[in-house]
């Protein structure tokens, strides 16, 4: 009986040792409780340190295995930034999330490369030195910054390139550092690019985006009537872009995640979707949106039109609307 004793007690030490005390298999993954540590900031970061169960993470700092619940680490909850606690001391990578919050605007030079001699054949990031010589780490470019990096500091992660995409309609997806890759994952969904404004003569190439801009502008004409409509405001309909408000917001700003989905067909199946239902609720649903229609003045005709329809169109001095024919 003595026995027994000692070996449990030998086998709680143990686990005590090993962080194996808690039940971890009896709460989420990424789950933080309330007695781990409150955000620590460095270089930016707002790190909350957490253990991890069932997965392997990578340390973004060393390239090392995070090993589930043997480390203790810390997780940007801005960058989605991770590392050992041991790492945290040595950061060079300021935040993603702060960069985009002071300047939130992309590079748009289709990638503007430096030389090693610039950089003094360092790491763009940690300073270590590169070269394309045996016995130094070997540079690795990012595409969308034009610097070059140690394989600490870029892994050679791909991502699609705004300026690419901008003035060559480009979206094969090029290698890119760690803090290029964090950065534009942060962008993604930020309406920042006047596209016609960028590169007007896009426009002329690609016919998606004529089709797109055009149905943001008859969205916007929608938006006159939903906005005095207190069924509409009811419904909250002008909420329904959901993440992507800005759509009903302009006709001419997109996010990188807009031009993305508009390559694939993606936006504009969103936006027709976004059409049909508004047009619905003005034209058949709603009396008083309906009472706010036209009726030709031209042939007189009893049916009511409105300035979105592809039927109709609106004189620029007094907003009037007519029968296209």
């Amino acid at each position: 009986m003595t026995d027994l004793v000692c070996s449990e007690t030998s086998k709680e030490l143990i686990d005590a040792e090993l962080g194996l005390t808690e039940d971890y298999f009896s709460r989420p993954v990424d789950h933080v409780t309330a007695s781990e540590p409150d955000v620590h900031l460095v270089m930016g970061h707002k790190f909350m340190q957490r253990k991890m169960e069932g997965t392997h993470e990578y340390c973004d700092k060393c390239c090392n295995i995070i090993l589930g619940v043997m480390h203790n680490w810390y997780y940007c909850k801005n960058c989605s930034f991770k590392c050992h606690n041991k790492c945290v001391n040595f950061l060079t990578r300021i935040c993603a999330y702060v960069k985009v919050v002071e300047n939130p605007s992309y590079i748009l030079d289709i990638c503007p490369e430096t030389s090693l001699a610039t950089q003094c054949y360092k790491c763009a990031e940690c300073k270590r030195r590169i070269f394309n010589k045996e016995g130094y780490h070997r540079p690795r470019k990012c595409d969308y910054s034009g610097f070059y990096y140690c394989s600490y500091c870029h892994w050679n992660s791909q991502m699609v390139i705004p300026s690419r995409i901008i003035h060559n309609w480009d979206f094969e997806p090029r290698t890119v550092c760690r803090a290029s890759l964090q950065f534009l994952r942060i962008m993604m969904k930020k309406p920042v690019l006047q596209l016609e404004q960028l590169n007007p003569m896009l426009f002329s190439f690609v016919e998606e985006l004529n089709e797109v801009k055009k149905l943001r502008e008859e969205i916007l004409l929608m938006k006159q009537y939903l906005a005095s409509c207190h069924v509409a405001q009811e419904e909250q309909l002008l909420l329904e872009p959901k993440e992507r408000q800005h759509l009903v917001e302009n006709a001419d700003m997109y996010s990188l995640r807009d031009l993305i989905d508009l390559k694939t067909g993606v936006l504009k199946k969103f936006l027709r979707k976004i059409y049909s239902m508004f047009s619905v609720h003005i034209t058949k649903e709603c009396e008083g949106c309906r009472g706010k229609g036209f009726i030709c003045e031209l042939c007189k005709n009893v049916e009511v039109i409105f300035p979105f329809e592809d039927q109709s169109i609106s004189c620029f001095q007094c907003s009037t609307v007519f029968h296209k024919c």
